[in-house]
């Protein structure tokens, strides 16, 4: 099993903000195939911390 090396938190943290960035950008842009593959970043992104 893997485990997040706690330095590495912040890191997680700003690409989870991009995260929420990107798929807000995609939604007004109406990239729907966007929309849909970063819907899941944020939940594995949850996992991982």
């Amino acid at each position: 099993m893997l485990r997040l090396d706690l330095a590495q938190v912040p890191r997680l943290l700003e690409i989870e903000a991009n995260t929420r960035q990107r798929l807000e950008e995609a939604h007004r842009m109406l990239w729907l195939g966007e929309v849909a593959a970063l819907r899941e970043s944020p939940r594995h992104i949850a996992e991982k911390k």
